[in-house]
């Protein structure tokens, strides 16, 4: 079962928000929905500029997870601390609401299908 992280709202801190209005750029006018977002306070030779390092490296950005191939496991891989000596405890179940649990199967089957993680299976509770 997979948590989800709490919203900084929930926390009493609030949501960080441009300080001007933003303009979606289309890096690809083949897949529309590849945007990025550039302020539109800034003079128009900057913004033309850029667009144009932007859309020049246009295949550095990902927007999936399936497009983050390559990266070496010991950069991303998680591993549990676990001292030997403690006794293990089995902690309650958590449910989620039907909202947030199927928000957590999304994710966690996006993650499966790209690669990025795998089902273990522990022969005792850690």
């Amino acid at each position: 079962m997979m948590i989800l992280p709490a919203s900084a709202e929930e926390h009493g801190r609030p949501r960080p928000e441009p300080m001007a209005e933003v303009e979606e750029i289309p890096l690809d006018s083949g897949r529309p929905k590849r945007v990025v977002r550039i302020g539109n306070t800034i003079t128009s030779s900057v913004r033309e500029a850029l667009i144009s390092l932007l859309r020049r490296y246009e295949d550095i950005f990902a927007f999936e997870p399936s497009e983050m191939l390559g990266i070496a496991p010991d950069v991303m891989q998680h591993k549990l601390n676990v001292d030997p000596s403690h006794k293990l405890v089995i902690q309650k179940r958590r449910h989620l609401g039907a909202e947030r649990s199927a928000a957590a199967v999304a994710e966690v089957k996006k993650l499966l299908d790209a690669g990025f993680i795998r089902e273990c299976h522990y022969p005792e509770w850690v």
